[in-house]
């Protein structure tokens, strides 16, 4: 009995060392595969790299051998060029692209990818053909990418959607808008690449605004900021007036992208909204719009009670430190010790210590800020302005320590 036990682990461990073996085996042939068939993609795409940069160069049509060969591309090589997805030494540059599109596709090309599109059970080869007329920028295709989009398998739906993306028509346009309405989750991705459409498509794009649901007006803003389009600013502005707070920051940041001083009005009432991120969405617009010129608009809000707000008005006023530097000096030489506190943060963000040490070694009106400003951020054990004294030459730096205890 113990020896038919015996045989028996054996067996097993022999079964078991075979199958160790194989899927060892297996494993090494699959990378050969795999690097074999990897650089022969690559050789073939760094030929029509060769041929495509030689016609760019020199203008000369190709031979006819060097012709059939890309006709005779296959679907994923055409894919590797188009977007460039093979990093490998191999890019194609836009002029490259436009001559290889050329001689790739024909009518049998599309004709046969159509097909492909429509019937194909192979659905990877089915998002090939699809992304294949997309890049082709077939017209045609617009009813097949259409049905595709409302597939329930979500690699064909995100495929066709990447792929109606790359036509760029109105009737892709309208396409892609009606699939906004309806699928949420794929919004942001869609609202992306409707941005990246002509202009014409604006009037249609803003027809969102008047949607029901605020989830979807909320992306009418955010496409017009792609398309920077100045004849929907309206509209826009009526979103400001939203119900939602989620609508009226996105006009805010649509308006401010399009940069239209007529809005300004409109966008200094918003700086009161009771959302905070509707009021920094606000002060960025406006910042867009007039740059320095906002501070005397946003100042105020140095006093919010939200420190979100406050926090990106410190930013801006630190970017734009030459114009806030007089505002600052006001708020140094009052009562309110917030207010004190964060000028003292403003002026350090701004990295502008330097420029107050050469404007008190300048003399005049810049003499007298720099005095008052770095006088109290002495008292106040401020960081940053020994290292940039020491920036100074030795007797700058006595100039400097004898102004500033005289005043």
């Amino acid at each position: 009995m113990g020896n038919y036990f015996t045989d028996i682990v054996f067996k097993v461990d022999a079964v078991l060392l075979f199958l160790a073996a194989f899927l060892i085996a297996d494993i090494f042939f699959y990378e050969i595969s795999r690097i074999y068939f990897d650089n022969r993609r690559i050789r073939k795409l760094q030929a029509i790299k060769k041929n495509v940069y030689r016609v760019v160069l020199t203008e000369k049509e190709l031979s006819k051998k060097d012709v059939l060969s890309i006709k005779s591309c296959s679907l994923p090589i055409f894919l590797d060029v188009a977007t460039n997805r093979v990093k490998e030494g191999v890019f194609f540059n836009e002029a490259e692209q436009q001559v290889f599109k050329k001689i790739c596709i024909s009518e049998a090309s599309v004709k046969k990818a159509l097909s492909i599109a429509d019937r194909s059970f192979d659905k990877w080869r089915r998002i090939e053909a699809m992304l294949f007329l997309g890049y082709a920028g077939v017209n045609e295709a617009c009813q097949i990418l259409k049905k595709s989009l409302l597939s329930k398998d979500e690699d064909v739906s995100y495929f066709a959607l990447l792929a109606l993306g790359q036509v760029k028509n109105m009737d892709s346009a309208k396409a892609l808008l009606e699939f906004l309405r309806r699928k949420p989750g794929f919004r942001y991705k869609t609202a992306s690449l409707l941005g990246q459409f002509p202009k014409d498509i604006a009037p249609e794009v803003i027809k969102l605004a008047g949607d029901k649901d605020y989830s979807v007006r909320f992306w009418a803003p955010q496409i017009i900021s792609g398309l920077n389009d100045q004849s929907c600013i309206d509209k826009i502005s009526g979103l400001l007036k939203d119900k939602y707070p989620e609508v009226r920051a996105s006009a805010c940041q649509c308006l401010g992208a399009i940069g239209d001083k007529s809005c300004v009005s409109d966008l200094k009432k918003c700086l009161n909204d009771e959302s905070w991120f509707v009021k920094e969405a606000a002060m960025d617009a406006l910042e867009k719009i007039l740059g320095e010129d906002c501070i005397p608009l946003i100042i105020g809000l140095i006093k919010d009670n939200s420190w979100v707000v406050i926090d990106r008005l410190k930013k801006i006023l630190a970017k734009n430190i030459t114009g806030a530097l007089a505002y600052i000096q006001n708020f140094l030489t009052g009562d309110d010790e917030l207010t004190k506190k964060i000028s003292i943060e403003i002026i350090q963000i701004s990295g502008c210590i330097k420029e107050l040490y050469e404007g008190l070694l300048a003399g005049g009106r810049a003499k007298t800020r720099a005095a008052i400003i770095l006088k109290v951020m002495m008292s106040a054990n401020a960081k940053g302005l020994g290292p940039e004294l020491y920036s100074f030459s030795n007797e700058a730096q006595k100039q400097i320590q004898e102004i500033l205890g005289q005043n």
